[in-house]
């Protein structure tokens, strides 16, 4: 945890310190529980949460949890936005990230120089929610096509057929099943070296629940989301240091064998 202060930047892991002290508190944290109990323990961030303060809570966390923060802070005078990022590790450390802000154009207006500082582009997209609603989503949908492309890839070695081979002719085709997200895991689940900044099972287990709790919610059909948790869940057990989406790709492969 992070908080602006008149001397610059503070970071503690004592939260009563770090939040009194503060004019800006940002967060970026691996859960929803981790989220639950920074802010709303009895020792918690918005226990010394000063009514001038802003809020940005840059963790994937879901709409319904977004708005319940959200309304905590605003009832303590402070501003707040929601701010997932996307692009994880490797962009964070080029500088490359996108941030999506929820929350009022005033909190927008506040948080600007720091968006400006933390990301490479922004975009203030709603109210408060809104920016997880859409990386919730975002995330669900990437997921779903990652475990296709697994599926493909084993399909086609199974076939006799080159994979690496195939992805060339997708992508060459321009097809509706090329794309850059395609480009980007084939290589992945074909290798076998581990990535600098390997996808964590875990992560991947986290964000397609929440996909999957959201449709539920919006009572859409779920079975896609369904299967691609389950799918998720079994990468989890056995899978050791093995990069998240390679591992989809070996376990795409021993099942249909």
């Amino acid at each position: 945890l992070a908080a602006c202060t008149s001397g610059g930047l503070l970071a503690s892991t004592n939260l009563d310190e770090l939040t009194r002290n503060s004019t800006t508190v940002i967060s970026c944290l691996p859960s929803r529980q981790a989220v639950e109990s920074v802010y709303f323990s009895d020792t918690g961030v918005l226990q010394a949460l000063a009514p001038t303060s802003l809020v940005l809570e840059c963790s994937t966390i879901g709409q319904v949890l977004a708005v319940r923060l959200a309304d905590a802070v605003q009832a303590r005078g402070a501003d707040f936005l929601d701010v997932p990022l996307f692009g994880a590790q490797a962009r964070a450390e080029s500088g490359s990230l996108f941030m999506l802000a929820g929350g009022s154009d005033r909190a927008f207006e506040r948080a600007r120089p720091l968006l400006q500082a933390l990301a490479n582009d922004w975009m203030h997209f709603g109210p408060a929610g809104s920016a997880n609603a859409a990386k919730t989503a975002q995330n669900g949908l990437g997921l779903v096509q990652a475990c296709a492309i697994a599926i493909a890839l084993a399909s086609v070695e199974n076939a006799g057929v080159d994979p690496a081979r195939f992805v060339e002719a997708t992508q060459r085709a321009e097809g509706m099943a090329a794309s850059p997200l395609l480009a980007y895991l084939a290589p992945r689940m074909l290798g076998e070296e581990l990535p600098d900044h390997p996808a964590l099972a875990h992560i991947m287990l986290k964000d397609i629940t929440m996909a999957l709790e959201m449709a539920q919610h919006a009572g859409v059909d779920q079975a896609l989301l369904l299967a691609a948790q389950a799918t998720i869940a079994a990468i989890q057990h056995g899978v050791g240091s093995v990069d998240g989406f390679q591992a989809l790709g070996r376990i795409a492969r021993t099942r249909i064998r």
